[in-house]
């Protein structure tokens, strides 16, 4: 009784779960009595104590029939509550090496956090563990390319054609370098589109990316040759103009060059001369 603000009635909760607690934990029996707050000194106390529930003259509300706790097994129930999104944030974060900002973007949509978590599941399976860089890989392709795609079109995860296990294929052909990242982003306009297999568009489309060194060195010979002050920058010094020739080579193969094979070997060519 005398609760006279909802500060006081917080207070005076807070003060019976530790007065409660303290009467437990000594042995006692916490008795059913009326207590009034006391407001000055921030406490409780004993007014007047009734034995039986008649002598409040209760009365059964109707709607509320009896609830026997006792009877729930609380461990089960625990167990049957879907993850919340707080402890899936932190689940992510700590799982799959994501910052609190990345986590949160997953989390935010359930169809999303599920879309990544079985595209992982998929890349596990693969290899037996998702690799770091591929979990990065996964995050990025998800966050910008796919995302924005969806958004350009209208469209939510779960309506896209896009299933994890195709979006986890296309991961690993970027991981794998088979194809460039150019080359990923439009292979996954075509997934989106059609729902094929990552791996036969890139056939289709002849988008897998070239590394052979015996197959791109003739390109990089004749775009040395046609190029002559591109390599007197280069011979100077200025790193810029390989960047020149190498932008010169994969506009020629349209993205499907390894930058990596590529700058190899117009090095090997530029020292040459």
């Amino acid at each position: 009784k005398n609760i006279a603000s909802f500060k006081a009635a917080h207070d005076a909760i807070n003060y019976e779960i530790k007065r409660q607690e303290e009467v437990l934990s000594s042995g006692k029996k916490v008795v059913q009595e009326t207590r009034g707050w006391d407001d000055a000194h921030k406490k409780t106390v004993s007014q007047r104590v009734k034995e039986e529930a008649h002598d409040y003259r209760y009365f059964p509300e109707p709607d509320l029939p009896p609830l026997d706790l006792a009877g729930f097994d609380l461990k089960k129930l625990k167990m049957e509550i879907p993850e919340l999104p707080h402890i899936k944030r932190q689940r992510f974060a700590k799982e799959y090496d994501l910052t609190p900002e990345q986590a949160e973007i997953l989390v935010i949509e359930r169809a999303t956090a599920q879309f990544f978590e079985e595209t992982i599941s998929e890349l596990a399976e693969e290899g037996g563990v998702a690799q770091p860089d591929q979990i990065k890989l996964a995050f990025n392709y998800l966050n910008s390319d796919l995302r924005g795609l969806l958004i350009e079109k209208g469209m939510g995860i779960a309506e896209c054609k896009v299933d994890p296990e195709n979006f986890s294929d296309l991961i690993i052909l970027v991981a794998e370098k088979k194809v460039s990242s150019r080359a990923a982003k439009d292979i996954l306009v075509k997934m989106l589109e059609t729902g094929l297999d990552p791996r036969e568009i890139m056939k289709s489309e002849n988008l897998s990316q070239v590394s052979d060194e015996s197959s791109l060195r003739p390109l990089a010979e004749k775009i040395v040759s046609e190029n002559p002050k591109a390599v007197e920058d280069f011979k100077k010094g200025k790193e810029n103009a390989l960047q020149f020739l190498l932008g010169k080579a994969m506009a020629s193969l349209k993205g499907a060059g390894n930058p990596a094979v590529l700058q190899k070997i117009f090095h090997d060519v530029l020292e040459g001369r």
